[in-house]
Parts: C-alpha cells; structure tokens; sequence
C-alpha cells in the first residue's frame, strides 16, 4: 500500500506546483507535449510603418519555440531601424493553440531600456491559433498586449519559417 500512497503523494505535489505556477503568472504552465508541436521558428515582417516624415521602418518579428531547454522557452526578438529587442516569453499551449505571455526583457528586467514597463510579467502578448483540417499551417494570429503598429487585431501574421532560413 505503500506505493499507492507515493503516487497519491506526487499527484498532489504536481497538482499544487501547477497551481503554484498559476497564481504566480496567472496562466497554467505550457504542457510540455503540446510545446514541442509548436516547436520552430515564426516570422512576422510587416510592410513597415510611416514615421511623421514619411519614412518606412520595417520590423521583423521572430518568435522562437524551444521547449525542453533552461529558462523561458519562447523568445521574441523584434528588429528593425529603431529597434533590437528580445522578449523572454511563457506560453500555455495545446497542440492547435500557442498562448504567449510576458515574462522580461532579454536582461531579466520587467522594464523596457528607457525604464518603462510596457508589459507585466503573466500578460497575454498574443496567442497563434492553427487552421483546422487540410489548412494547419495556416496561422491565425491575435494580438493582445503587443500589437505592431498598424495591425488589425487579428489575422494571418506569423508563418513558420523554413529550417535553415533563420536571420
């Protein structure tokens, strides 16, 4: 009976380590399996924004998938002509579903370089949803507290980019 008891025991420290991650980011922890569906590299280069003079400037955004390693698995880095940043990013993910949240700035810091905290850490950036049937590398993104300038809410956004043809 003893080892009854022992798995009774883990199931109980399992459930309240998820609990414990809950509250403290206000989202379950990303279920390890459903991760690494996610697993890769995704691009999102808009046509780029208009400054006040006209100017264009173009961002990309790379969202990588690494689950299984130390620290955050997924990191979103935005580059362009007035930017060069890394998001150290949680997500909670079913295998049709990525949800990505705010965890720091590449530093560790809660706050930007200018020291303003754009995000809190827990807070939905955004989540990417998989088409259903025949179309499920079509991806459907939905912005939440990031949201590129000049985005609608929502729509095909981010693709998966081909192993290899990573910047």
């Amino acid at each position: 009976m003893k080892p009854a008891l022992n798995l009774i025991a883990l199931r109980y420290a399992f459930f309240f380590a998820a609990l414990a991650c809950a509250l403290a980011y206000g989202h379950p922890p990303a279920d390890a399996p459903a991760l690494r569906v996610w697993a890769g590299a995704y691009v999102y280069e808009p046509s780029g924004r208009a400054t006040a003079s006209g100017v264009v400037v173009p961002v990309t955004y790379l969202l990588t998938v690494a689950p299984g390693g130390q620290g955050p698995s997924i990191r979103l880095q935005q580059t362009g002509t007035q930017v060069d940043r890394v998001l150290l990013c949680d997500a909670n993910a079913s295998p049709s579903r990525l949800v990505v949240y705010f965890r720091s700035f590449a530093n560790g810091n809660a706050v930007n370089e200018y020291g303003v905290a754009e995000f809190v850490a827990g807070q939905e950036l955004f989540s990417i949803q998989r088409a259903a049937g025949e179309h499920r590398s079509r991806l459907k993104t939905s912005w939440k507290a990031l949201r590129p300038d000049g985005s609608a809410a929502s729509g095909s956004f981010f693709v998966r980019a081909p192993e290899g043809k990573i910047r």
